[in-house]
């Protein structure tokens, strides 16, 4: 079962819980494991640096100290970084001594560059790209809403990418594995670097491995948005687009860490920055065919794309918001920034997704506009506090989105450095869900753009219902899970599908809160061999052990021919195997084999015999 279905059916289960007011206890990505991969950024000519420093800046808003340790779980000579972020505080790590092994390049190859962080309580992550500098972005690590196994890649068509640079800037995407043995497929949707147009290829990536791909010209024609991605394991896919061209001159820095098709969406809203020439545009990739496009509430679709296909939606001169719908599951990514300077992001889909908590570090360039656009349902505005004060926050601040009926609003607030001085964070906060795009930068010398939201559904965060909460989340069997005050692990007495705990905790507000979990177990995700070739009589690939050689595994192995005859059943261990035999006899063909598990998991597909 997928992980989309999982929540589909919670949330049915638990539909009549939720006949009271409630509220959503959210953060902008909020985890406690992110995966990344950076892509190479032009450096141009030293000492001009445009792709550095590189930082990642990790923010928490928990009650006591967080421990977080950063590693490259491919790159051994890479020794793990370990850092205590403060209470309610943050913590900036300076990777640039390291940029030679994590930015990914070459591209075409299988590379060690992948970077996790693991925190022992939930934080939010972001990489910053050479923020006091020219060519800035911020890329927002979005957790486990950035794992998945089916992407398609968002971006623009429209710019090309600036030129007498070293490196070459391209369009690209970088992927990094979060698991062993993990195949990728990638199908481009033109051409690109060592690879034609339309004709899938696969990489084999270990955890931590990365894998670039890269335009093979600067043109908007070279642009591969819409090229498709799948994998075995979750991924986490980079996607950018260095030293965008605009038309006024400047030449910046777009791309942001994107999100699988199933955190992909049918609403969105866009809030216009402040580019020249009314360039700031949304751009709208199809992930399945005849999606119908439609703009500030009409009903009547501007258009209808096919797959992989991408439409662009420009602002209206006398207007400061996009509201998009789609029919079908679709990417948005917002082309926006400051005067001639560039910065992008993929919007989260504004329907059951969102923020109560976001905190973003200033820069250390006093001369750098820092502007928040935010954007929530009309009856939060109220409720916003920046660092605790609702000055500069305040509901007055709100105008409606157009053709949204007045369900949403939005702000645009510019906060100059005797409200958020340089180096200082600011937080955000509302008690109603709210989405935040932040602008960092200057109409002449660079801008970084990034989008802060939790952009999975609410039925994968907590809902409180009075002094009762109720938790939704999802494990693999084996797996333990130590989330919101429960120390569980799913064994032979754990039950395959829905579970249910219960236990005391204190909520926020330091009352007794009866808290309920509903946790749904899922099989383990194994890797399983496809083929033996007993026949070669080599001493190589003789045996089918259908988990390799793992240990403590027990299961009943069924084998049939192409006519649905058993030809063999065996109850087998880690050490046990078929030898492709039957009745005494090696058997080339096709087989169908059922594996079923003694913990209730079974697994099925088909063996070639050689």
């Amino acid at each position: 079962m997928r992980k989309k279905e999982v929540f589909l059916l919670l949330k049915k289960a638990l539909t009549t819980l939720l006949i009271t007011c409630c509220s959503i206890v959210s953060f902008a990505q909020l985890d406690t494991s992110f995966w990344f991969v950076a892509p190479e950024v032009s450096q141009h000519n030293n000492p001009n640096n445009f792709d550095r420093p590189i930082k990642l800046v990790i923010s928490s808003m928990q009650s006591t100290p967080t421990t977080v340790t950063i590693t490259q779980p491919a790159n051994n000579s890479f020794a793990p970084i370990q850092q205590t972020v403060p209470t309610l505080g943050n913590v900036s790590v300076d990777l640039t001594n390291f940029i030679s092994s994590i930015e990914t390049s070459p591209t075409n190859t299988v590379l060690n560059t992948g970077l996790h962080v693991v925190s022992s309580q939930a934080v939010n992550v972001y990489y910053e790209v050479g923020i006091t500098g020219v060519n800035p972005e911020i890329f927002a690590l979005k957790g486990k809403s950035a794992l998945g196994t089916s992407f398609v890649m968002p971006g623009q068509n429209e710019y090309m990418n600036g030129d007498t640079y070293n490196p070459t800037p391209y369009n690209r995407l970088d992927i990094v594995a979060t698991q062993n043995g993990t195949t990728v497929t990638i199908t481009p949707r033109v051409a690109i670097q060592g690879h034609a147009a339309g004709t899938p290829f696969t990489v084999t990536l270990n955890a931590g491995q990365t894998y670039s791909c890269a335009a093979t010209g600067r043109q908007p024609a070279n642009h591969f948005q819409g090229t498709t991605i799948t994998s075995t394991h979750p991924i986490a896919v980079t996607v950018s687009d260095d030293l965008l061209h605009h038309p006024s001159g400047g030449q910046d820095l777009v791309g942001d860490q994107t999100v699988p098709v199933e955190n992909a969406g049918t609403e969105f809203i866009a809030i216009k920055g402040a580019l020249y020439q009314n360039a700031d545009k949304v751009y709208i990739t199809a992930i399945q065919n005849n999606t119908q496009i439609f703009v500030d509430g009409g009903t009547t679709a501007v258009t209808t794309i096919n797959a992989n296909e991408t439409y662009m939606i420009p602002f209206a001169s006398n207007s400061q918001t996009l509201y998009i719908t789609t029919n079908n599951p679709a990417y948005a990514f917002q082309l926006t920034g400051l005067g001639r300077e560039f910065g992008g992001a993929v919007l989260p889909s504004i329907s059951h997704t969102g923020s109560q908590n976001v905190s973003y570090k200033r820069g250390g360039n006093p001369n750098r506009i820092l502007k928040f656009n935010i954007i929530t349902r009309n009856g939060n505005q109220s409720g916003f506090t920046l660092n605790g004060s609702n000055t500069v926050s305040s509901s007055n601040l709100f105008a409606p989105v157009a053709g949204t009926n007045g369900n949403w609003v939005y702000a645009s607030i510019e906060l100059p450095v005797s409200v958020v001085n340089v180096n200082t964070t600011a937080v955000v906060r509302n008690s109603g869900l709210f989405h935040l795009g932040v602008f960092e930068g200057g109409y002449q010398d660079g801008c970084s753009y990034a989008f802060f939201s939790d952009y999975q559904t609410i039925y994968d965060s907590v809902i409180c219902i009075n002094d009762t909460t109720h938790i939704f989340d999802t494990i693999y069997y084996g797996q333990q899970y130590t989330e919101n005050g429960f120390d569980i692990t799913c064994d032979q007495n754990t039950m395959l599908g829905l579970n249910l705990y219960e236990q005391n905790l204190q909520n926020k507000d330091g009352c007794d809160s009866l808290v309920y979990l509903l946790l749904y177990v899922l099989c383990p995700e194994k890797t399983r061999v496809n083929a033996i070739t007993p026949s070669v009589q080599d001493g190589v690939n003789d045996y089918f052990m259908p988990f390799g050689k793992e240990v403590n595994v027990y299961a009943t192995v069924y084998i049939y021919n192409r006519w649905g005859r058993l030809v063999h059943k065996e109850g087998v261990t880690g050490s046990s195997f078929w030898d492709g035999k039957v009745n005494g006899q090696v058997s080339p063909g096709t087989f169908y084999y059922v594996i079923e598990m003694g913990n209730g998991c079974a697994y099925h597909g088909t063996l070639t015999v050689f």
